[in-house]
């Protein structure tokens, strides 16, 4: 992701757009995380081929939550609602593009997950959505994309809801956890240039082989009025949820492969991440 083993350096940021997914809010901050790593954005609505096969068979039908009622679920009716989406998205994308002036692009394909796997690159950014849009007022359905984007490996930006209540620029606070490895190392370097919004504090939760506190102010020349250290015993969902809640973060940066390594402690987390997630390869 990098040009060496610490710079944090993304070439282009690639956003999964879905159907099930609210897609303009996940572009919003896909544009903004292009913009503060001075990158392209690349848009990639997906047509789920799953649903076109199932809206083919003749005794598919879909339900209304709204009336428990069931109709035909028409192939021409859901590729005119793909086209819709992605005309939507497209024309959010062209708004942002001049607003933050940034470089964009947009696809469409027709495949699954993999389909953006395969899109994004090793200098690539993957960003996705982890829930559903609102099924109703208080139900989202996660999307498993945590789960596959862990697997992965890859550099890939999770973002969650934004906390009933509260705005999305309500929490300027970046996270960011250091185990002692090189991915660590670059996810400090991503932390210190990311956070730099006004008045925003960088809290480094510190696993037990991380370097100490001195040594890492020198080496990513940490602000002192603006750094918090702290020491985390463990990975797992239960822990990062407490640094989280006590650095007030609205993203958090994890090494890639502590997160591919402790994907069962985290599963619930992924599942339904309480503030956005940055994986770094």
């Amino acid at each position: 992701m990098g040009a060496d083993d610490t710079e944090f350096a993304v070439q282009r940021v690639v956003v999964a757009l879905e159907s099930a997914c609210e897609n303009l809010a996940a572009l919003e901050q896909a544009a903004e995380m292009a913009r503060r790593a001075k990158a392209t954005l690349h848009a990639l609505f997906i047509e789920d081929a799953r649903l076109l096969d199932a809206a083919a068979l003749p005794f598919t039908r879909q339900v209304s939550l709204a009336s428990a009622t069931t109709t035909p679920l028409e192939l021409g009716d859901l590729e005119a609602e793909f086209r819709a989406l992605a005309g939507r998205a497209r024309r959010c994308l062209e708004g942002l593009a001049g607003r933050l002036n940034v470089t964009t692009s947009f696809e469409i394909v027709r495949g699954d997950r993999s389909s953006a796997l395969s899109a994004a690159g090793g200098g690539d950014l993957l960003v996705v959505e982890t829930t559903s849009r609102a099924v109703s007022r208080h139900l989202r359905i996660s999307t498993d994309w945590g789960g596959v984007a862990a697997a992965s490996g890859r550099a890939c930006l999770l973002l969650a809801p934004a906390p009933e209540g509260r705005t999305k620029d309500q929490r300027h606070n970046v996270l960011v956890i250091h185990d002692g490895s090189a991915a660590g190392d670059r996810a400090a370097a991503a932390a210190r240039a990311l956070g730099g919004v006004d008045h925003a504090r960088l809290y480094v939760a510190r696993l037990p082989e991380a370097p100490d506190e001195a040594a890492m102010r020198r080496r990513f020349q940490l602000a002192a009025t603006r750094t918090v250290f702290r020491q985390m015993a463990a990975m797992d969902a239960a822990e990062l949820r407490r640094a989280i809640s006590h650095a007030d973060c609205g993203l958090v940066i994890v090494p890639a492969p502590l997160v591919s390594a402790h994907q069962v402690e985290l599963q619930a987390f992924l599942a339904a991440p309480s503030c956005a997630l940055l994986l770094v390869a």
